[in-house]
């Protein structure tokens, strides 16, 4: 059975790196074209063709937001979804439109170079080695568009359309997401809420734990 793993903005799927599974690069990210529109939507459409008939997905940030359109679309198809310091919407909050507001506009201003530069600050330093030259790597136009469609997407009326069990984790370092995915966990019909040590950058600060977890998980849904 395929695990499929979607990365978040400004990085690639060799993020995934000693995952096993599918990790493919969202549009605009590592090998892949730009989607159609700057939209989770688009982003949701161009992965399609790559998906396997049956599958686990497991989406980080921006990937989980993919994750969960993906999710609510294949329905049957997912036999379980796992969200990592994702939230269905920004627009939860003023904070958290506030701060996906001020990342636009610090991009728009520094560039994937400058955006990178910034992005370790406050970060484990194998977190920040390992962030920065991805980022770095984005060009103006893709990353704008990641940064454009986490913006823009609403996933709350999609919550209801899942039927996989979900698993909804957050960074106990990183406090902003979780007012959002406690809410998307509490409106997925058949969804745990759980707070794991570490920050936004999961996969990277605390891999065996976060990999540990999500294979009980898988393995109690096959």
């Amino acid at each position: 059975m395929s695990v499929v793993w979607l990365h978040g903005s400004g990085l690639s799927g060799a993020t995934w790196a000693g995952f096993a599974g599918i990790a493919p690069d969202l549009p605009g990210h590592g090998s892949a074209p730009r989607a159609a529109s700057p939209t989770v939507q688009s982003f949701a459409d161009a992965l399609m063709p790559q998906l396997p008939d049956q599958m686990h997905l497991v989406g980080h940030s921006l990937g989980g937001m993919v994750a969960l359109e993906l999710a609510a679309r294949l329905k049957d198809r997912v036999l379980s979804l796992v969200t990592i310091e994702a939230v269905p919407t920004v627009h939860i909050s003023r904070t958290a439109r506030i701060t996906a507001q001020i990342a636009l506009w610090l991009f728009r201003r520094l560039g994937p170079g400058g955006v990178a530069r910034l992005s370790g600050l406050g970060q484990p330093p194998k977190v920040a080695a390992h962030i920065k030259p991805q980022i770095a790597a984005m060009s103006r136009d893709g990353m704008e568009d990641s940064l454009t469609a986490a913006f823009a997407y609403d996933g709350r009326p999609r919550l209801a359309d899942v039927t996989a069990p979900a698993l909804v984790i957050v960074g106990k370092n990183n406090r902003q997401t979780h007012a959002g995915a406690q809410l998307m966990a509490e409106q997925l019909p058949n969804a745990t809420f759980e707070i794991m040590p570490g920050g936004h950058i999961l996969h990277i600060e605390a891999p065996d734990a976060l990999r540990t977890r999500i294979t009980q998980f898988q393995e109690a849904h096959l």
